[in-house]
């Protein structure tokens, strides 16, 4: 998914809104999808440390063809034609808009990052109910809420039914099903791990690099604590750390116009120097 309002382009490495789910992006800008319909040529593994051999072989084991690390992620970006843009992130993601900041910094104007950690051990840990239940073979609306929301708010629980709803309501293009046994395998094998090893000095590059970054993020986030960015006020020069009250670990499935709204403003306003 791609964001452009004038030159700046906005690249989505995970999926944070559905195809009509993002209203102030399109309104301010111009909003590019990829349509991923039609036959799988290949996936793209772009984390660090061991991440990508690890998921490197559980995918080729369930068939899936794999292309590579992140220098196929700047290929894409030659093969579409774009020299500059601003690079996003949730989850996972995150981590992989990270280390694409890292690596070709001169091409990335901003940083966005919903839902994610810094580079280095988490300090918090995530929480155990996070493995709990993500580890469940099925996830009903219970357990979306716990994962993606904050279950003690009687506002994040309505989001959370709404999510559900928006997204069980699509029938038609949906993404191929990944089968349980793949990812059931990648969450066990990170159990206990830290989630982004900083192997090639990232945190110490973004700390000083001048790109914007924003981080939005719950106060109840339960995969990759608040807490893990509070440490890096000041010592990251162009940090913007944003903590939304009572709000898990994905915010921008609670407030999609909202955070949407949040990053327009933040590539409008905050410039590369």
């Amino acid at each position: 998914c791609y964001f452009q309002e004038h030159s700046p382009l906005l690249r989505l490495v995970q999926q944070w809104w559905s195809r009509m789910g993002s209203p102030p992006l399109r309104t301010d800008g111009r909003v590019e999808e990829a349509d991923t319909r039609g036959t799988l040529v290949g996936v793209i593994v772009q984390f660090g440390g061991q991440t990508p051999l690890k998921l490197a072989r559980a995918l080729e084991a369930a068939g899936v063809p794999i292309l590579g690390t992140s220098p196929d992620a700047i290929d894409l970006a030659d093969a579409l034609g774009i020299a500059e843009f601003v690079i996003g992130g949730w989850s996972l993601g995150g981590i992989a808009a990270q280390v694409v900041t890292a690596q070709i910094p001169d091409r990335v104007t901003h940083a966005v990052l919903i839902g994610t950690c810094p580079p280095g051990p988490l300090d918090p840990p995530s929480e155990p109910i996070f493995l709990q239940t993500a580890l469940k073979p099925i996830n009903d609306l219970a357990d979306e809420t716990i994962l993606f929301f904050e279950p003690q708010s009687p506002a994040s629980r309505d989001a959370a039914a709404l999510s559900h709803d928006r997204i069980n309501g699509r029938t038609a293009d949906r993404s191929p099903p990944i089968p349980p046994e793949t990812y059931l395998a990648l969450l066990q094998d990170r159990a206990g791990q830290d989630s982004f090893p900083d192997t090639a000095g990232y945190a110490d590059f973004l700390a000083n690099c001048g790109i914007p970054i924003l981080v939005i993020t719950g106060d109840h986030e339960i995969v990759f604590p608040a807490p893990n960015w509070f440490r890096l006020n000041r010592v990251w020069k162009s940090l913007h750390l944003l903590v939304l009250p009572q709000m898990g670990h994905g915010p921008q499935h609670e407030v999609p116009d909202m955070a949407a709204d949040l990053i327009a403003s933040f590539v409008r306003h905050r410039a590369k120097p």
